[in-house]
């Protein structure tokens, strides 16, 4: 087993970043219909470099929306992720995606 932290694996993507996003319309459907759309990222380190932050930006039906992925209840053998989506900046949010996680080894 290595003693690796892992600090530093994401530092390659500091910094700011054009990029063209694609998403399959319908997954594990046995389709080839993707759609596309122009982003922007930037990323900052936090934390002496011990954590990275990245936000994107892209078109979304004429509107921005705020995404937010959090992670909790982390232990040795759970955790839990979540995304949500805030339409007004910050100050509520809709949860739309969750995943709770259980070690195995």
């Amino acid at each position: 087993m290595s003693d690796r932290n892992g600090l530093g694996d994401f530092d390659f993507f500091v910094g700011s970043w054009n990029s063209i996003q694609r998403r399959l319309m319908k997954p594990l459907a046995d389709s080839d219909d993707w759609e596309e759309s122009s982003a922007t990222t930037r990323c900052w380190q936090l934390f002496g470099g011990a954590a990275n932050v990245d936000e994107v930006h892209f078109p979304d039906e004429g509107r921005d929306i705020t995404v937010r992925y959090k992670w909790s209840d982390i232990t040795a053998t759970t955790a839990r992720w979540e995304q949500a989506f805030s339409p007004d900046g910050g100050q509520s949010w809709e949860t739309n995606w969750t995943a709770d996680f259980t070690r195995t080894d």
